[in-house]
């Protein structure tokens, strides 16, 4: 509970015991029972617009708005990457990174302009990108800065939470550092371990110009 008025909950699209929308409207009635708001906004915890953003998370409110007997509004906002404070975000959490060279590394998609909100993201922090799942790699990237001659190369991964990927990928950092001894390489954290992160997921979820789809 972050005040007397604002309850916080968490629901989840895979891997519950309970398909999302029976998460949303089993909260739903636990808001209203625990205050006088008759509003609930929902907010994607997602870095990109993919499948689940824009076809699975809309359906299932759709499915939660027909299945509430109480008088509880469902307002889904936009997801969490598209809030304007991402960009500053990462801005800061690259230049505590000792390096002259970035590098900004998302999972990547295959999905025809899955990947162009990670490359714009890029250019505006004047990094470049890679990716996990698919061309260009992250050995690749640090490679062909390598061979222009740079020796500190900053490297943050654009994931919300540490787990297996980041884990795999700080091991890949390590090999390419053995690999490349004269190059110091400054590998970043996940996202959520930014003391940032928090207030910058509250604001979202505060302000009431973060709805996207009703």
């Amino acid at each position: 509970m972050m005040s007397q008025s604002v309850l916080v909950g968490t629901a989840y699209l895979e891997l519950s015991s309970q398909p999302l929308h029976q998460q949303i409207v089993q909260f739903a009635h636990h808001a209203v029972a625990e205050s006088t708001s008759t509003e609930l906004h929902l907010l994607p915890l997602f870095l990109l617009p993919g499948m689940h953003v824009r076809d699975d998370i809309p359906v299932e409110v759709t499915q939660a708005r027909t299945l509430l007997t109480i008088d509880c509004q469902l307002h889904l906002k936009n997801y969490l990457g598209a809030q304007a404070g991402f960009v500053p975000l990462l801005r800061r959490l690259l230049s505590r990174l000792p390096a002259s060279q970035r590098i900004l590394m998302a999972h990547g998609s295959r999905r025809f302009g899955g990947n162009a909100p990670i490359e714009a993201m890029a250019g505006r922090l004047q990094a470049l990108p890679s990716y996990w799942a698919i061309a260009p790699t992250l050995s690749t990237q640090i490679k062909q800065l390598v061979s222009q001659g740079h020796q500190d190369i900053a490297i943050q991964p654009y994931f919300l939470f540490p787990g297996g990927i980041t884990t795999a990928i700080a091991d890949e950092v390590a090999l390419l550092q053995q690999q490349f001894e004269e190059t110091q390489l400054h590998l970043g954290y996940p996202l959520s371990e930014a003391p940032e992160f928090i207030a910058l997921v509250l604001d979202w979820l505060l302000r009431g110009d973060g709805v996207g789809i009703e």
